[in-house]
């Protein structure tokens, strides 16, 4: 008797646990869709976004850099 209760409620387990998975790929379906969509779409204007923010990171950098050997610059001249 326990081993067909044991065996009912694996089989409820599993068949209330398909539909969730089932769900889960759609929905992770449904998703790679609108992204894909939504690259296809404005990949370029992405890519500008992207490259405008690396070369604002570079930019600031050099003159982060520059500024700083400037400093440096100034001390070995005062004979720090």
């Amino acid at each position: 008797m326990k081993s067909v209760l044991l065996n009912a409620v694996i089989a409820a387990t599993l068949l209330l646990l398909t539909p969730a998975a089932s769900h889960a790929q759609n929905a992770r379906e449904e998703i790679e869709a609108v992204v894909k969509d939504y690259l296809a779409t404005k990949s370029e204007k992405l890519l500008k976004t992207i490259l405008s923010g690396i070369t604002d990171t570079v930019v600031s950098g050099a003159v982060g850099a520059a500024a700083l050997k400037q400093q440096v610059d100034a001390a070995r001249a005062h004979g720090h």
